[in-house]
Parts: structure tokens; sequence; C-alpha cells
């Protein structure tokens, strides 16, 4: 999964790709080390949606812009447009859905 390591980045990304799902996460935060590695296996499964993981320890402004006060935290975006979100810990049928995989 791609790690964002600034606004620069996170703005190509969501221009490069249609379908994308960033998880704001924190290395000290045991649920998001736990939903990693399900979006890891997502991503293995389909090329429908691209993944991508922003550290809000390093990355406050994005932390800030998207008013991050709770982790994990993902959020959807379709064609350049924020979409969904989806927080806290969940299982990978929900994770789909959420990102667009299955209905």
């Amino acid at each position: 999964m791609k790690e964002i390591n600034s606004v620069e980045e996170f703005e190509a990304f969501i221009k490069e790709n249609d379908n994308v799902v960033i998880d704001f996460w924190a290395q000290w935060c045991g649920p998001c080390r736990q939903l990693i590695p399900l979006l890891e296996k997502i991503q293995t499964e389909t090329n429908k949606v691209a993944f991508a993981k922003v550290n809000i320890d390093d990355n406050e402004e994005l932390t800030e812009r998207f008013r991050i006060n709770s982790i994990p935290y993902l959020i959807r975006f379709e064609n350049g447009k924020q979409t969904n979100v989806q927080a806290g810990m969940t299982s990978k049928s929900i994770l789909e859905q959420f990102a667009g995989i299955s209905e």
C-alpha cells in the first residue's frame, strides 16, 4: 500500500486514480495496525481501487484538512471527490463494500 507523505503526493494520487481509499492511521494505534493487512489483502485481490495510507503523526496538514479526530479513519474518493468515510476497525466484507468492490 502506498504511503503518502505530503499534500502534493496526496493530490497527485487522488488525481491519478479514479477510485481511491485513503487510510489515516498511526503506528501506536492497535486497530490501525490490524486494519492495514486487511486493506493490503483487498488490494492484492482487485485493481478496481487504489489504496494509500497517511500517518497522522507525520502529516499534520492532511490530518487537519480532513478533520481526523479518531483512527483508523478511511476516506473514499471517486473521480477526485470525497464520497464516503469509515471510522474504526471493521471486517473485510465491509471494507470491500466501502471500497466499491462488492455490493
